[in-house]
């Protein structure tokens, strides 16, 4: 689980740490910013609305 945690870092600590946990089987990852989340973490996303989610 990583929350929010792309916020705190710059964009080579960015994609350094995505190409870390890109490997791994399942990663949740939490951010309030979508444009925090690097482009290189592919997969399903998810986005909490009121009332509900958006996929």
């Amino acid at each position: 689980i990583l929350d929010d945690v792309f916020a705190e870092l710059d964009v080579q600590r960015r994609r350094k740490l995505a190409a870390i946990v890109s490997g791994a089987e399942q990663v949740l990852v939490t951010a309030a910013v979508d444009a925090d989340i690097p482009e290189e973490l592919s997969g399903r996303r998810v986005k909490v609305i009121p009332g509900g989610i958006d996929e």
